[in-house]
């Protein structure tokens, strides 16, 4: 769970099945604990026995381990093969899972309605997407991955031919550089 490149070893998968396998784990685990907490809640009503919002607690900062599991597995992806907007777009949605979770482990301590917790949850939402968006995802990977490349860390050069009209104008400036290539480390794998 929290291995890294070392458990990386061990197993017989590639970064992207590793990565893949971590997010689709604290998707899975997110929902169905949010499905659960929330249910039991409804059931039990807002303000339920201690014993009951303590084990909802724990519930919620077990999904918030995989949370990070599941960062862990996408750090060790990205230090490999560099960024790319679809990575991007999975920090943002780990970020954006645990606050949510913070959002509800909140309103069971506080003993809070449900209906709290879904306006809160809206306007995050709302907001996050708004912040992805205003990020410019294709450019920030390409701003990125040429720092990777002026460091010596190896990037996948064959993204670049797939990054939006955004990411242009970085590729262009960067391209032109000539210390960037120099001995930069790439690799064609996607």
């Amino acid at each position: 769970m929290f291995g890294g490149s070392v458990a990386f070893e061990k197993i017989d998968m590639t970064y992207a099945e590793y990565a893949r396998e971590g997010f689709n784990q604290l998707i899975a685990a997110s929902a169905l604990v949010a499905f659960i907490v929330l249910t039991l809640r409804d059931q039990h009503g807002a303000k339920s026995d201690v014993l009951l919002t303590l084990l909802h607690g724990a519930l919620i900062v077990e999904t918030l381990l995989v949370l990070v599991s599941a960062a862990m597995r996408l750090n060790l992806y990205i230090d490999t093969y560099g960024y790319t907007d679809a990575r991007l777009f999975a920090y943002w949605t780990i970020i954006t899972i645990g606050i949510m979770l913070v959002l509800l482990l909140a309103n069971v301590l506080q003993r809070e309605s449900q209906g709290v917790l879904m306006r809160r949850s809206l306007v995050v939402l709302g907001v996050s997407a708004l912040i992805f968006n205003y990020s410019m995802p294709d450019a920030l990977s390409a701003r990125l991955n040429f720092k990777r490349a002026e460091a010596g860390q190896r990037y996948d050069l064959m993204s670049i031919h797939q990054l939006s009209e955004e990411a242009v104008p970085i590729v262009v400036r960067e391209l032109q550089t000539p210390h960037v290539f120099g001995d930069m480390k790439t690799d064609s794998v996607i």
